[in-house]
């Protein structure tokens, strides 16, 4: 934050049509707050909430890459043709696609009303029984 005040000025009055003192003096205050409130990179480390949420986040993202959905899906299509589905693979990968679609917008809801945590480990139960399944 430089605090160019008369530089924000000119911007602002040749972006608005109207005064803009009323906005320079909320920018100045929300600028003033964001730069009082400035955490560092050592405050992840501090913070034992901090501490937490970033070993939860990893955790969730390592989960995320074991589980090797990315792949299946590229692969979706080759896994259906050696599978002999009577269902065409390119039909199939349709419908697993809007599967995937409907399944994440009833999981936006789903969290409100059950929680993360429960939606967490039944999705992790699940996904391991699906990826065993695939491995047989």
């Amino acid at each position: 934050m430089k605090n160019n005040i008369e530089e924000a000025k000119k911007s602002l009055a040749r972006l608005r049509t109207g005064p803009i003192d009323k906005e320079i003096v909320i920018l100045e205050n929300s600028v003033k707050a964001y730069t009082a409130n400035k955490g560092g990179i050592r405050d992840i480390v501090k913070v034992k909430s901090n501490r937490r949420a970033v070993t939860v986040t990893m955790g969730l993202m390592v989960i995320q890459q074991m589980t090797a959905m990315s792949i299946v899906t590229l692969y979706l299509q080759f896994i259906f043709e050696i599978a002999n589905s009577s269902i065409s693979p390119d039909i199939a990968t349709i419908i697993i696609g809007v599967v995937q679609v409907f399944g994440s917008l009833a999981s936006t809801v789903a969290v409100d009303k059950l929680g993360r945590r429960p939606l967490l480990l039944a999705s992790t139960i699940f996904t391991c029984l699906s990826l065993i399944s695939l491995g047989t």
